[in-house]
């Protein structure tokens, strides 16, 4: 089976996008180091550029709530936007124990969920992944970090399900848990996955190759897991 609802895109000023959002056919997209969104149609034409409050990593778009962000790597603050991406918000979160004795502070990946009404954050470090509250408080640990690897993504699909990236001596590997069973491979070292994000239950990643081009492809839909070759 071929997922067929690729798109390619690349951003006018020359980086790397490391951060794409797919919403109705629109892309946005951020590359970490300048303070610009860059919004794309689905045949990766750029469509529009918004001048954001500061430089964004991470971007994801939430529901009924609007966005939620990363800066610089060393920072424990999730950043919310609203639907204009205007920054209304900040959380500091709760540094987890292992990670702060391992030096290793710095979000890799966070997302703002909505359980039974009420916004909860997730939020991906080197060893683990874990839910807080939406004032920063540290309430579970949602998985753990083989030894030897760095968790670099983790997004939820739902109740008990998610899918997660990890990284191991240059190798990187996506995994999708759900309803108990799990399906991972390694992807192939021409391409590298930059974030997952979920859209209408198919699960994507943006991946880079030879830097500058951009790939939005599905990798899991119905059980199937199938990553770019």
């Amino acid at each position: 089976m071929i997922f067929n609802d690729r798109t390619i895109f690349t951003l006018n000023n020359s980086l790397a996008a490391i951060s794409a959002v797919k919403r109705n056919e629109a892309i946005t997209a951020t590359d970490g180091q300048s303070r610009q969104i860059l919004v794309f149609n689905a045949d990766g034409v750029q469509t529009d550029c918004v001048s954001a409050t500061r430089a964004y990593r991470r971007l994801r778009h939430i529901n009924d709530i609007g966005y939620s962000a990363l800066s610089c790597c060393e920072s424990p603050d999730v950043y919310m936007l609203d639907s204009g991406f205007n920054e209304i918000a900040r959380v500091t979160l709760d540094i987890p124990c292992d990670c702060a004795k391992s030096g290793t502070n710095g979000i890799s990946d966070a997302e703002l969920i909505l359980r039974g009404g009420e916004i909860f954050i997730t939020a991906a470090f080197a060893k683990g992944a874990y839910l807080f509250n939406k004032s920063g408080e540290r309430l579970s640990r949602l998985c753990k970090a083989d030894c030897g690897e760095m968790l670099t993504d983790f997004i939820t699909l739902g109740e008990d399900s998610y899918a997660f990236a990890t990284l191991c001596k240059g190798a990187q590997t996506v995994s999708v848990s759900e309803n108990g069973c799990v399906y991972s491979g390694v992807l192939p070292r021409k391409y590298v996955l930059r974030m997952l994000f979920c859209e209408n239950a198919k699960v994507y990643g943006l991946f880079g190759r030879n830097y500058l081009y951009n790939h939005i492809i599905p990798i899991y839909v119905n059980g199937i897991l199938l990553l770019p070759q």
